[in-house]
């Protein structure tokens, strides 16, 4: 079957996904790089252990919103332009956005780190004329680059038997888990967004996903499934930081941890998808998620809110870490929401506007020029 209809259930994963890219990155950016050369082992250690969880939530969170497209992308035979329009125009918005607070921070007295203001300020332009193509939002290029190939990845995929798509999907994460974590190459990403499209096609075409979790025991064991390979990811990781010399065993260990993320996905995306409901309010807070992430993933606004804001690196050492982690995730997430809902109530609709202005006089003045022809 092919999907055209999206339920609640799949909203509210989108949501659940947002949130736990955002905890990766109080990790990553928050945690691990700004308390850098190891200071952060050096605080408490619950909470180190509690910041160490919130790491496979980068590649959970984006692994469900591939799979997310590729389930509703399942049937789509050609490109869409409008959606294509208003993801770029999207982007642009936040590009400028970030660029414009960041430029005002910096004349607030916000602290950078040596010579860290000039070296992001240099990316500044390439963010504002090529942002799908800057390091700022690798995510936003990949997932570009899906929608653009998933009219030709769907006819490719319908040629295929079950079979067929299962051993696809199965040569796809080889590349992806075994080669990508040998090389580092340039399409490492694309790959990996393909494996998870694949998963998705292959979930919307060839399964029904209501009867996996048909019943509570179920559901119960898809949940117990996806957390159990969210503590291997975290299990694995540490064991991977912690062989500097070991190459083969911590070669070893990032195999395991990445093989744990589809298994941990798929599980998350089975249980949300088959819940049953509609809700107008949380479909319309995941129409935000992709503003959410623009805003707070930018290379410019990185030591904005993590160290300026937040101060996370007061905060790490203090007892109150894990609730206050937990109230700036939340903070971020709702920030963002309220900003996109504000794009999208006024300026999307202005930017579209205007661009079909731009395309009916265009359009108007080649066929005038064309009558004297």
């Amino acid at each position: 079957m092919c999907v055209t209809k999206r339920q609640s259930g799949f909203e509210l994963l989108r949501i659940i996904s947002i949130l736990m890219i955002i905890s990766y990155h109080l990790y990553v950016h928050g945690v691990t790089h700004i308390l850098e050369n190891g200071n952060w082992t050096t605080g408490s250690g619950i909470n180190y252990v509690a910041a160490f969880m919130c790491s496979p939530g980068g590649k959970f969170g984006v692994a469900s919103f591939f799979m997310i497209t590729g389930y509703f992308l399942s049937g789509r035979t050609e490109i869409k332009l409008r959606s294509l329009v208003r993801i770029v125009l999207e982007v642009l918005f936040y590009s400028l956005l970030t660029v414009v607070v960041f430029f005002i921070a910096r004349r607030f007295g916000a602290y950078f780190p040596k010579g860290q203001d000039f070296s992001v300020l240099s990316r500044a332009a390439g963010d504002i004329f090529s942002p799908l193509s800057s390091n700022s939002f690798w995510f936003v290029s990949s997932y570009v680059l899906l929608v653009l190939l998933a009219p030709q990845l769907n006819s490719i995929f319908s040629k295929l038997s079950r079979s067929g798509m299962l051993i696809s999907i199965c040569t796809l994460g080889f590349v992806d888990y075994v080669i990508n974590n040998a090389f580092d190459y340039k399409y490492s990403n694309l790959v990996t967004s393909v494996f998870f499209y694949a998963i998705g096609y292959y979930l919307a075409v060839h399964e029904d996903i209501r009867k996996i979790s048909g019943s509570r025991l179920r559901r119960f064991l898809l949940l117990a499934l996806f957390v159990e390979s969210w503590v291997l990811f975290v299990i694995t990781k540490f064991v991977e930081d912690g062989m500097f010399f070991a190459t083969n065993i911590s070669y070893g260990c990032s195999i395991i941890y990445s093989a744990a993320v589809p298994i941990g996905v798929v599980s998350l995306f089975v249980l949300t998808g088959t819940l049953n409901f509609y809700s107008e309010f949380v479909n319309n807070v995941a129409k935000t998620t992709f503003g959410i992430y623009l805003i707070h993933e930018s290379n410019l606004l990185r030591y904005v809110i993590w160290y300026n804001v937040f101060h996370i690196y007061g905060i790490y050492y203090t007892p109150v870490f894990i609730p206050a982690a937990v109230i700036i995730v939340i903070l971020i997430f709702l920030s963002g929401m309220l900003i996109d809902t504000v794009r999208l109530k006024f300026v999307e609709p202005f930017a579209l506007c205007c661009l079909r202005s731009i395309r009916k006089s265009s359009a108007g003045k080649f066929f005038r020029s064309d009558k004297h022809l």
